[in-house]
């Protein structure tokens, strides 16, 4: 087993564009904490953050995850499953997706040696 070719395929499931108000409620307690914050018919309106799904294959080792956009750049989260002999998590923070996928790359050489 190793050596083989992990092919890691990203797909964006919210593209950072998308919005949502708050309810009355969570608009109000909002306002009291960030009274700039931007508004429509007096409610919060909140961005989603870009969200992509990760997910991979080796032989028998699987990577399933998400990368998602916060403040710093982009935070990454990966399950990686060896059918019948472990499942482990991993995390990281990388500037942009494509430094987050080369970085799971990476971590996948490490786990996986040729």
């Amino acid at each position: 087993m190793g050596g083989e070719i992990l092919d890691i395929k990203i797909r964006q499931l919210f593209s950072g564009q998308e919005t949502f108000c708050l309810p009355p409620k969570q608009s109000g307690q909002y306002l009291r904490m960030f009274p700039n914050a931007p508004t429509q018919n007096g409610l919060v309106v909140c961005r989603v953050p870009e969200e992509y799904k990760v997910s991979g294959q080796a032989g028998s080792i699987k990577i399933d995850g998400t990368i998602i956009e916060h403040p710093n750049g982009y935070s990454w989260f990966i399950l990686v499953s060896k059918k019948w002999h472990y499942t482990k998590a991993f995390a990281g923070i990388a500037k942009s997706v494509q430094e987050a996928k080369k970085q799971i790359q990476k971590l996948f050489l490490q786990i996986n040696p040729n």
